[in-house]
């Protein structure tokens, strides 16, 4: 049972999350006592998108022990991503006074306060996160993110800056730095970054659509009309709004 739970918590730190909860499928099948497989698969159900099953299995986990901090985590994450903020940070709370130096619940306890608009509260956490893990990319994105919607943009372009630095395959950090330079007036950088972002997902309609509107601040309406068909061929409504006003 040990070698299924390792594996399948291997998987899930990798990102093949399906591999991971194979693993943890069969874990339960040995051992249905097995709370750390219950947590395993309740990871693996959320990174899939099936949070209502993530909530069903941090549950039962729980049940199991009572005193597991990622438990609550990943309940808190289930609780989150379903709507239910206020759950999620209780939840959190409990991870956080179980083991005060788990990482991920400052992490997860920030994206649930910046989901109720509170950015302060977020960035402390966010704050703790990156005390506790100096090289996670996810943790200074998420707190360029929350001082951008405070208006701080400056800062947002530090953390973007650093997140890009430890990651620089992930195209929202590029988005985002992009839209804080737009903010700023700096329309040369924000096309740059807009550029990367495409060049990393070509498929994204707003980095498309945003990186029009630089176009033309820089005058160059031509390119702006044509990343805006792009944008608008690709699904995004603002910008399909937008030509048929033209």
């Amino acid at each position: 049972v040990a070698a299924y739970v390792d594996r399948g918590f291997a998987y899930g730190r990798l990102g093949n999350y399906q591999r991971g909860l194979e693993d943890a499928n069969k874990a339960i099948e040995l051992d249905p006592g097995n709370a750390t497989a219950y947590v395993n698969r309740a990871f693996a159900y959320g990174s899939l998108g099936n949070h209502q099953q993530a909530l069903a299995d941090a549950n039962n986990a729980i049940e199991l022990d009572p005193r597991n901090a990622m438990a609550y985590v990943n309940r808190g994450a289930a609780y989150d991503n379903l709507g239910n903020n206020n759950q999620a940070i209780k939840n959190f709370n409990r991870a956080i006074e179980l083991n005060p130096k788990e990482q991920k619940a400052y992490y997860s306890r920030g994206i649930a306060y910046g989901r109720l608009g509170n950015h302060i509260q977020a960035i402390e956490n966010f704050d703790m996160a990156i005390t506790l893990n100096p090289k996670d990319p996810a943790a200074y994105y998420s707190r360029g993110i929350a001082y951008d919607n405070l208006g701080n943009y400056n800062q947002a372009i530090e953390n973007f800056n650093k997140a890009i630095a430890l990651n620089p395959r992930v195209p929202a950090a590029y988005y985002s730095r992009g839209i804080a330079y737009g903010k700023l007036g700096n329309h040369i950088q924000a096309f740059k970054d807009f550029d990367r972002a495409i060049a990393l997902n070509p498929k994204d309609p707003a980095a498309h659509y945003s990186r029009g509107i630089a176009n033309h601040h820089l005058g160059n309406n031509e390119r702006a009309l044509s990343d805006y068909k792009t944008a608008a061929r690709l699904g995004l409504q603002i910008a399909q709004d937008f030509l048929r006003q033209l």
